[in-house]
């Protein structure tokens, strides 16, 4: 009987440990500091692409595809007012489980920028060509803090 009190003992004591070392290991991998200063950037970068767009008119060669640069600019905004509300929520504390989903909803957006900027030559102007390109990069290297 004693020797099974004692191996219960050594058991819970091992999965408690074990526990805590998964829980002290997610904690070390989330940097809020880091994340924090990488969705700055990823906002300034935002932002810089909303006043690249309103300062560069579409570059078509038919007026009738004039659509695409208002879908364009839709996705610009929403990828702006997106990347705001993440550093809003970091800043406020929310961790990478709460925000993630914000992070998600980023890398989601860009393709949108991409099929217009980068993917279409001529679709933008090159400061705006640049801009997402600097949006991009800004949103890849914030996806290090979410890398699992």
């Amino acid at each position: 009987m004693k020797q099974l009190l004692i191996l219960c003992a050594i058991s819970l004591l091992t999965v408690t440990g074990t526990m805590h070392a998964f829980s002290a290991e997610k904690s070390v991998t989330w940097n809020a500091a880091q994340a924090q200063a990488q969705t700055d950037n990823l906002l300034d970068a935002a932002q810089k692409l909303v006043r690249e767009c309103r300062t560069s008119p579409p570059n078509y060669s038919e007026v009738a595809t004039s659509n695409t640069h208002l879908e364009f600019l839709y996705h610009v905004r929403h990828f702006r007012s997106v990347a705001a509300e993440l550093s809003m929520a970091l800043e406020n504390g929310k961790g990478r489980d709460w925000t993630a989903p914000m992070y998600d909803e980023l890398v989601d957006i860009m393709p949108d920028l991409k099929k217009y900027a980068i993917d279409n030559p001529r679709g933008a102007w090159v400061a705006v060509e640049r801009a997402v390109i600097e949006a991009d990069n800004a949103l890849k290297e914030l996806g290090t803090s979410y890398a699992n």
